[in-house]
């Protein structure tokens, strides 16, 4: 099969401009339709992948599953099929900020009114779902973007149904059922016990994912770290989860219980279902929660004045940050002289010795980087760094440096400073930051 990246036209109606993401079986694109000029995400699977019955059907079952739960807060399908290669793709909406993942490994922890903000979002999305007969089966912060709309309000977007389970009725009584039973799927440290132990599930699995969600957006950290034989022996032993409070002495106590119940072990203790919990999330905070607009997740924090434990040096700041504690996100002394915007790729860092170490774009600015990778720089490393642009998605090689980093749940965050900025990359993101600002309606 011919390789597939920027300049390569999928289906002759596709053109893709840069990799968002990468895994294991494909690749996510942002392309733009060679007849309309729509910019669209499109997803691919690469390699033998692409050949696969089992992951092939996954993937168009997939977008079966999405093309029949339309709502605001699931990420919407336009098209699915498969190339003039016999590669099949999946053509999505572009979202435009990042993932709760991303966000909680730069920002570290959001506050409560966000983190209620956020879940009542996600949890509206799951009852809709949930209603057309689908759980989700692997909700997790990866799994939800905070993506700005053409409004530019903040919205929570669910996506990544691939491992979704269905009920085979209605508008999918055609499809056959890919998961066997008493196959475990999802990811462990998100999943509740029942699913755990692969047993019956139904709605209440989802809604204890979302429930250890929340947990982290708020403590940094899940209720049970740790593979799948640490979650077995937890469930085993009856242990529930460890106080939310205890962690976050600030959440109001209705809003920790509120969590704390979604995130009960025993099915029966919980919400019965992700509706309830919406509604807990807004009475917590004293009223039912309204659509306040912007929540400011994808902007970087105005510049509080605290003690930090360690100093580094930002590279969007004249002057010193303040490094919290672990799960507290770098904070700026000064205001930044180029304010960052909320922009995700894959990026190599070359570093003096011939290592390569890969990792993710999470923002940038005119004058450096936020990197998320699962290990880190020493503070003053000079590294190349090679990523694509935001505006036009051509692939640009930069020396930088490491200014500062942070550990939080396995991946460190950190900082790079562009040693001297390219004219192109300054008017690349200076376009990409402009766009974003005035996408029409």
């Amino acid at each position: 099969m011919q390789d597939v990246g920027p300049g390569v036209t999928i289906a002759k109606r596709y053109a893709l401009k840069r990799e968002i993401a990468r895994g294991g079986m494909g690749a996510v694109f942002e392309a733009q339709h060679v007849h309309t000029g729509r910019t669209l995400a499109l997803k691919l699977l690469l390699g033998e992948f692409a050949e696969h019955n089992e992951v092939r059907d996954r993937l168009l079952r997939e977008a079966r599953v999405l093309g029949a739960v339309l709502h605001p807060s699931v990420v919407e399908i336009y098209d699915a099929g498969f190339d003039d290669e016999g590669r099949p793709y999946v053509a999505m909406e572009m979202m435009h900020g990042r993932t709760l993942e991303g966000l909680l490994a730069a920002r570290g922890t959001l506050s409560p009114q966000e983190a209620a903000q956020v879940g009542r979002q996600l949890c509206e999305a799951l009852a809709y779902v949930h209603a057309g007969g689908v759980l989700h089966r692997d909700v997790k912060p990866a799994n939800v973007y905070i993506a700005n709309d053409a409004t530019g309000k903040e919205v929570v977007k669910l996506f990544d149904f691939g491992v979704a389970g269905i009920q085979i009725h209605g508008a999918f009584k055609d499809l056959k059922r890919l998961t066997n039973p008493g196959t475990i799927v999802g990811t462990p440290e998100y999943m509740a016990p029942e699913q755990l132990f692969a047993q019956t599930i139904d709605v209440r699995a989802d809604v204890y994912a979302a429930g250890v969600t929340l947990y982290e957006c708020l403590t940094g950290d899940v209720t049970f770290p740790g593979d799948y034989n640490v979650m077995l022996q937890a469930f085993s032993e009856g242990r529930g989860a460890p106080s939310l409070r205890e962690k976050r002495p600030d959440v109001p106590v209705p809003l920790a219980m509120a969590i704390e119940r979604a995130a009960f072990p025993d099915p029966d203790k919980r919400f019965q279902d992700a509706m309830s919990f919406a509604r807990a999330l807004g009475e917590a905070l004293g009223s039912p929660l309204q659509d306040t607009g912007l929540l400011g997740l994808n902007e970087s924090p105005e510049p509080p004045a605290k003690i930090a434990d360690t100093v580094a040096i930002d590279p969007d700041s004249s002057g010193p940050v303040l490094l919290l504690k672990r799960r507290t996100p770098a904070i700026a002394l000064q205001r930044r002289r180029a304010p960052r915007a909320p922009y995700v790729t894959p990026a190599y860092v070359f570093i003096h010795g011939g290592a390569t170490l890969e990792s993710r774009v999470e923002e940038i600015s005119e004058t450096g980087v936020l990197l998320i990778a699962y290990s880190t720089l020493p503070i003053g490393e000079r590294v190349r760094l090679r990523f694509a642009m935001p505006a036009s998605g051509r692939v640009i090689i930069v020396d930088a440096v490491c200014r500062w980093s942070r550990l939080a749940r396995g991946r460190y965050a950190m900082g790079l400073e562009f040693a001297a900025t390219p004219l192109e990359l300054r008017a690349d993101v200076v376009a990409y930051a402009s766009a974003l600002s005035t996408r029409p309606l």
